[in-house]
Formats: C-alpha cells, sequence, structure tokens
C-alpha cells in the first residue's frame, strides 16, 4: 500500500499522510514559527511513512487561497519533494472541499482536508490540477 502526503502553507504549516482508505499521521506548525523551520515536521512523516515500509507515490499541495509567498514557498516545497521522493505532484484548491466536509465534527487543518477529499473520492486527478505545479 502506497501513501500520499498533502502539504498547505496557506496558513499555518500542515501536512497529513493518507492512504485511500484513511488518514496515517498528520503534523502541524505553530503560529509565528518560520515556514523553513516548519518543514521539518514534514520529516516526521516521511521517516514514519518509510520506516513502516510504504512509499510516498503523490504529493498534494493546497494551492490556496491564501498568501502569494506562503502559497509559492508550499508549491516549490512539494515539487523539491516529490521529486526527491519519486513521486507525483498535483495542487488543489482547499477552498473548493471546505463545504464537501463540512460534517466533520473537528475544523480539520487544510491537509487534512485535502485527504479527506482524497479518501472520500471528492477529489479526482485531472491534468487541469497539474497547471500551478509547472508554472513554479
Amino acid at each position: 500500500m502506497n501513501l500520499s502526503l498533502s502539504i498547505s502553507t496557506a496558513e499555518i504549516l500542515s501536512a497529513c499522510l493518507f492512504s485511500a482508505e484513511r488518514i496515517v499521521a498528520e503534523v502541524m506548525g505553530t503560529r509565528g514559527e518560520k515556514l523553513e523551520t516548519q518543514f521539518f515536521h514534514i520529516e516526521a512523516l516521511i521517516n514514519r511513512a518509510t520506516t513502516e515500509g510504504k512509499a510516498i507515490d503523490l504529493v498534494v499541495v493546497d494551492c490556496g487561497p491564501g498568501s502569494f509567498t506562503a502559497l509559492r514557498a508550499g508549491i516549490a516545497f512539494g515539487k523539491g519533494l516529490a521529486a526527491g521522493l519519486g513521486a507525483r505532484v498535483i495542487t488543489v484548491s482547499a477552498e473548493e472541499l471546505t463545504a464537501s466536509v463540512a460534517q466533520e465534527r473537528e475544523a480539520p487543518s487544510r491537509a487534512k482536508l485535502v485527504a479527506l477529499g482524497y479518501i472520500s473520492g471528492t477529489i479526482n486527478e485531472s491534468p487541469e490540477d497539474h497547471h500551478l505545479v509547472h508554472s513554479f
């Protein structure tokens, strides 16, 4: 079973490791923490996946809405991470998913929102998803 990793830098950094059936783990940065140090939180998720002998084959990056600089950093980080892992990378707007997972009791992080969209089948990969990845 391969895993996917969703990343959001639109607000506070959040990342979620998930399979087609469930969320495996998630991490979240803290308000006020510099973005470049928050990326170390993602290392914990990657280490967990590789420790369990699983590969990350898809990196999904939140493309907004949000601060241009934060989104640009997140997409660039996602592209670099995917290249290093040998994974595919796409972008998804978390805003489009808000209504579809409104039944969640907790307010999910944006990365978890994207993961739930994949698990529920709300998000399906399409060629249109690739436009932002290739523009950076």
